[in-house]
C-alpha cells in the first residue's frame, strides 16, 4: 500500500454504518454494543465532535473519534480494519485526529483502555 493511496476526511452521515460496525467487531466485541449507527451519526453533527475516516481503494479502513472539552480532548474511538494493520493507516489517522485537536487550542489525550484490557497496545500497533 502507498501512502497517496490513503485518504483521511471528515466523516459523512454515510459513513456511520460502517464505522459503528466497526466498534462492534474490533471495539465493542464481547460488550454491550452502544456505539450503534444512529450514536455514531449524532457524533458526526456534533460540532464538539470530530469524526475521521481513514479510507483505502474506496472502503473503510479506520476511524477516530476525538470530543472536544475546553482544555483537554478525548479520543473516544479509534480502529483499523485488521487487514490494514501494520500498513500505515493508524499512525497518520490518529495523527490528523490529534492535529485537529491541537488546532482548537486543546491538549489530546488517549482513550482509556477497555476494563478487559483488550485492544489496547502501543500506537506502533495501529
Amino acid at each position: 500500500m502507498k501512502h497517496s493511496d490513503l485518504t483521511l476526511r471528515l466523516a459523512r452521515a454515510a459513513d456511520a454504518n460502517a464505522i459503528a460496525n466497526m466498534s462492534r467487531d474490533l471495539i465493542e466485541n464481547g460488550l454491550d454494543w452502544r456505539w450503534r449507527e444512529q450514536r455514531v451519526a449524532a457524533n458526526i453533527d456534533d460540532p464538539a465532535i470530530n469524526v475521521l475516516v481513514a479510507r483505502l481503494d474506496n472502503r473503510l479502513a479506520g476511524f477516530g473519534i476525538m470530543k472536544y472539552g475546553e482544555r483537554v480532548a478525548h479520543l473516544n474511538l479509534f480502529a483499523v480494519a485488521p487487514d490494514c494493520r501494520r500498513a500505515g493507516i493508524g499512525r497518520p489517522t490518529a495523527g490528523a485526529v490529534r492535529r485537529r485537536a491541537r488546532r482548537r487550542g486543546v491538549r489530546p489525550a488517549d482513550a482509556p483502555p477497555r476494563a478487559d484490557g483488550a485492544g489496547r497496545g502501543p500506537a506502533r500497533a495501529w
